[in-house]
């Protein structure tokens, strides 16, 4: 991405009946990338993030003991650190969603702009545990610039999508402030050891991160902006990402066209209604591909009972 911000106000040609609502420029989700390298050896990141896998049950009276995933003998060599000393000075678990940092204020041998090592508990590696422990990364590390991990690393395809998902959802923000957000998403998480074959599993587990991102935003776009107009000015943009056609029918098509249930609802407010419509037609498609309709409800400021 060019750039950490991106506006959430939107010109649209179907404005008309309503000015154009105004929004400070939000702040963007991490963006991502994978490497065949250990975290270590990512050059430029600020912090390493090493997965903790919580202790096996105990045999024969002992107490169990956890496990870190690749990298941390290499990096703990590095530094010169007991990872797992630290591990079990803060009595942590390994339980999904737990996060130790560790600082680093005089960086590595290999990478001078390294300043803390994080440790995650993974938990059960289900995707749910995933998805929580990126969650709780995420907000960890929020005012950093760059992540490498191997959290993904120790887990199949469901597990790296949930991982991806949880740290772009838990990155979330919204301000009202035209000042810079204090304390914004970390800007890169780097998928350590892993091999560039995964580009296209990790593109599908941005969208869907992404796809949830978009839908907070939309939630959390107050109703005295969050008018019909807008909300298809959202549609117009996003058709336009996704390569969809998109058509925006104002209140005198619908009139024109017999939706008076839509027009009678629409008159309680100031700002007319929109019926939006968008299309997807897969490459391949043919006379004998069924056709699927999906119809939604756009709620802008209330369901209408």
């Amino acid at each position: 991405m060019p750039s950490r911000t991106s506006s959430a106000d939107v010109p649209s040609d179907h404005t008309q009946n309503a000015p154009a609502p105004t929004l400070p420029a939000q702040v963007s989700p991490p963006e991502f990338a994978l490497s065949p390298v250990l975290p270590h050896a990512v050059l430029g990141v600020e912090v390493v993030a090493l997965p903790v896998l919580p202790a096996l049950a105990a045999q024969d009276g002992d107490d169990g003991v956890l496990t870190l995933g690749p990298g941390a003998a290499e990096l703990g060599d590095l530094l010169g650190l007991d990872l797992l000393g630290v591990l079990e000075s803060a009595g942590a678990t390994g339980r999904s969603g737990e996060v130790i940092c560790l600082p680093v204020p005089l960086g590595g041998p290999e990478n001078a702009d390294l300043r803390c090592v994080a440790l995650v508990g993974i938990g059960a590696q289900q995707p749910d545990d995933l998805r929580r422990a990126g969650a709780a990364l995420a907000r960890e590390l929020r005012g950093r610039s760059s992540v490498a991990t191997t959290v993904a690393s120790v887990v199949d395809e469901a597990g790296l999508t949930a991982f991806v998902v949880g740290a772009m959802l838990g990155s979330f923000r919204f301000t009202w402030r035209s000042t810079p957000v204090e304390d914004p998403p970390v800007g890169r998480v780097v998928l350590a050891d892993l091999p560039e074959t995964l580009g296209p599993v990790l593109a599908r587990a941005v969208a869907l991160g992404g796809a949830g991102w978009r839908s907070r935003m939309l939630a959390t776009v107050p109703s005295n902006l969050k008018n019909p107009p807008w909300l298809a000015a959202q549609a117009e943009r996003l058709a336009k990402d996704a390569g969809l056609d998109v058509t925006v029918h104002d209140e005198d098509w619908l009139a024109e066209h017999g939706f008076g249930g839509i027009i009678g609802v629409g008159q309680a407010s100031a700002t007319p209604p929109r019926l939006i419509r968008l299309d997807y037609t897969p490459r391949k498609a043919s006379r004998r591909t069924p056709t699927v309709v999906l119809v939604g409800k756009g709620i802008t400021f209330d369901t209408g009972g």
